[in-house]
């Protein structure tokens, strides 16, 4: 089981998630829907590994998930929607 409580995500002073809980049993499927701009890459990105949170907590399977310090090791694959995601990388 997924279990996320009380995930906040910042950018500088701009508040991308705000107190997120929520749990998914396993073997079932989740989907994060909304309007463009409202955090669902960004929660993404943090379930991945591959963001910060700012405050709150992870767990998989009753372990926690540290998520203070992206680039962890991640048995987990996500797919971009856009190319240029990765201001730091470039095909060039």
């Amino acid at each position: 089981m997924l279990i996320v409580k009380h995930l906040t995500k910042l950018f500088n002073d701009t508040r991308v998630l705000h107190d997120l809980s929520f749990s998914v049993e396993e073997k079932s499927v989740a989907l994060f829907l909304g309007a463009s701009g409202v955090g669902k890459s960004t929660l993404l990105r943090i379930l991945n590994g591959l963001e910060q949170l700012t405050s709150g907590t992870i767990t998989l399977d009753n372990k926690s998930i540290e998520v203070t310090a992206p680039q962890q090791k991640r048995m987990c694959g996500m797919v971009f929607q856009q190319f240029n995601l990765f201001r730091n990388m470039t095909t060039i």
